[in-house]
C-alpha cells in the first residue's frame, strides 16, 4: 500500500538567467531546460532523496514520476539514477496529469503547448532513463485552466493515480513526483483536502505527504459539494485573493460540471480510500539540502488577476489544431477503474457532522 508521496519542484530554469531562451532540444515553445545551477540542484536533490539517513525516519522513494516538460525530466533523472530506477525496463514515468498550468487561451490564438510522447522524448535523454511503456493517467486541456480547474484537475488525478499506483505496484510504499509550482501546490491541496493550504514551492524543494491511518478516514459519499460548506471546515489562515476567487469559481462550477457524479467500481468497493483528503503534509517545501535554501518560491497569490477578479487569459501557440488525438483531455481510456470513490468532489462527514 502506498504510504508516502514526495512532491518536488523542478530546478532553476535557464530562461530566468537568459530570457531569450524559449525552448529546449524538444523545440517546443515554453519548454526551457535547466540552467547549470538547476542541474546542480537536481543532483543535490537526488543525493538527498536516495539517502535513507537523510530522509529518516521516512523511506526513500521506490518509483519516479514526472511532468513531461524538459526541465522536470532533467530534474527527475538524477534521482531515478541514484535510486537504481534506470536501465532496461525501468526509467522515469512521464505523467501529463502533473504538467504545467496555463490560464485559459484567448480565442483564435491556438492552444497551449503539450510535450510529446515518450517515444519522441526518449532520444533526447540518456539511454534507459525514461520508461517507454508508461501511459499518462490524465491529460489537462490544451485550452488552459482557471484557478478552480487546476485544483479540479489535481483532485481527479490524485483519485485515479494513487489507485493506479496501488493497483500496478501493490508492494510499493513510497514514490516521488516532479512537477511545477502550480501543479505541486494543487496536488498537495488535493492530497490534504485543503484548497487553501499554503505550500512552499521553491526550486528543487521537497514536500512529503503521509497517508492517514484508515481508522481516521471520515465516511464519504459522492455528491455535488458546496464550496461554502467546504471552506467552512478548512483553515482560512492562508486564504488570499486568489484563493477567494477559487472558492467562488468552484462554487459556480460544482453544480454544472459534467464530472461531479460519483460512480464506484464494484472491484474497488472493499478497498480503502486513497486519494483526496486522505493524506497529511509532513514536510512543506523542504530545501535545507540546497546551499541557498528556498529560491524562486511561487504561490497562487502571485497570479495576476483581471479587474473582475478572474485569472488573465493567455495566448496559445498560434497554430491550427484539427486532429482530436493531438489534444486528448481528461482521464485516459480505462482509467475510471482506479477511481475507488468515483469522481470528485465528495461530501465527507466527520464525527462532528461537519462537511469537508
Amino acid at each position: 500500500m502506498l504510504e508516502y508521496i514526495y512532491i518536488c519542484r523542478h530546478g532553476f530554469r535557464s530562461n530566468w538567467i537568459d530570457p531569450s531562451i524559449k525552448s529546449s532540444p524538444t523545440g517546443m515553445n515554453r519548454d526551457p531546460p535547466l540552467a547549470a545551477y538547476g542541474t546542480e540542484q537536481s543532483h543535490l536533490l537526488a543525493s538527498f532523496l536516495s539517502s535513507p539517513s537523510k530522509t529518516a525516519p521516512y523511506p526513500i522513494p521506490e518509483k519516479v514520476y514526472t511532468s513531461p516538460f524538459y526541465r522536470c525530466i532533467e530534474t527527475a533523472i538524477p534521482t531515478a539514477q541514484a535510486l537504481g530506477e534506470t536501465g532496461p525496463g525501468k526509467g522515469v514515468n512521464l505523467e501529463h496529469g502533473v504538467m504545467e498550468w496555463y490560464s485559459p487561451v484567448n480565442s483564435g490564438t491556438g492552444l497551449h503547448p503539450r510535450p510529446s510522447s515518450p517515444s519522441r522524448l526518449i532520444p533526447l535523454f540518456p539511454s534507459d532513463t525514461i520508461s517507454p511503456s508508461y501511459q499518462s493517467t490524465l491529460f489537462p486541456s490544451r485550452k488552459g485552466e482557471s484557478l478552480a480547474e487546476i485544483h479540479d484537475r489535481a483532485e481527479l488525478f490524485v483519485e485515479a493515480w494513487v489507485g493506479r499506483v496501488e493497483s500496478e505496484h501493490p508492494e510499493v510504499k513510497c514514490v516521488v513526483i516532479f512537477a511545477h509550482a502550480a501543479s505541486l501546490i494543487a496536488l498537495g491541496r488535493a492530497l490534504t483536502g485543503d484548497r487553501s493550504l499554503n505550500i512552499v514551492a521553491g526550486c528543487a524543494s521537497t514536500s512529503l505527504y503521509q497517508r492517514r491511518p484508515p481508522s481516521s478516514y471520515p465516511p464519504t459519499s459522492g455528491s455535488n459539494r458546496s464550496v461554502t460548506e467546504l471552506t467552512k471546515s478548512r483553515s482560512a489562515s492562508s486564504l488570499n485573493a486568489a484563493d477567494s476567487l477559487l472558492a467562488l469559481s468552484s462554487s459556480s462550477s460544482s453544480s454544472s460540471s459534467p464530472h461531479v457524479q460519483s460512480t464506484t467500481s464494484s472491484d474497488n468497493a472493499d478497498l480503502p480510500p486513497c486519494g483526496v483528503g486522505q493524506w497529511s503534509i509532513v514536510w512543506n517545501g523542504r530545501a535545507d539540502y540546497l546551499p541557498n535554501g528556498v529560491e524562486r518560491n511561487w504561490s497562487f497569490a502571485d497570479v495576476v488577476l483581471r479587474d473582475d477578479g478572474e485569472v488573465i487569459n493567455d495566448n496559445g501557440d498560434g497554430g491550427e489544431h484539427e486532429r482530436a488525438d493531438e489534444h486528448p483531455e481528461g482521464l485516459r481510456q480505462g482509467a475510471e477503474k482506479w477511481l475507488r470513490r468515483g469522481r470528485p468532489p465528495f461530501t465527507v462527514t466527520g464525527t462532528s457532522g461537519a462537511k469537508m
